[in-house]
């Protein structure tokens, strides 16, 4: 006799509906991800603005050294913030969060001196920081978070 196929897997019920506790909805693992890859983004601009400037940070004064800083501080907890949303931490929501509010301010700042390639980076930029707002606002995120 042949071996009976394994049984489907459960249903999920329909979509809207509340998930499952410990299920990560598809909103916030978007959120996590582009959260990772804006941070990531950030710490390679750093680097080749770090590359670019060689070995003498020196010249890049005192104020240009706190806007390195913060540039690192700001990468960095981008990342966190992508890593815990992913693992559906309360705290890394709150902290994805902020981050893109402070990071739209900043990209908002910057649009006046941009332009051509400079300018498209950085209304992608906004864009996805919206997004991750809208995205970990949901009724749905909000839920897993609170599971």
């Amino acid at each position: 006799m042949a071996d009976a196929p394994p049984p489907p897997p459960p249903p999920t019920g329909p979509p809207g509906q509340p998930m499952g506790p410990g299920m990560r909805p598809p909103q916030v693992t978007a959120a996590g991800v582009i959260e990772i890859i804006l941070g990531s983004l950030v710490l390679l601009v750093l680097a080749y603005i770090l590359i670019s400037v060689g070995g003498s940070l020196g010249d890049v004064g005192g104020t240009g050294m706190i806007l390195l800083l913060l540039t690192l501080v700001q990468g960095v907890l981008e990342i966190i913030a992508g890593v815990q949303v992913l693992q559906l931490k309360q705290s890394g929501r709150i902290l994805a969060i902020v981050m893109a509010s402070i990071g739209i301010v900043f990209q908002v700042i910057n649009l006046s001196g941009a332009a051509g390639g400079v300018l498209i980076l950085i209304i992608l930029g906004i864009a996805l920081r919206v997004l991750v707002i809208v995205f970990l606002n949901q009724a749905p995120a909000r839920t897993a978070f609170n599971s």
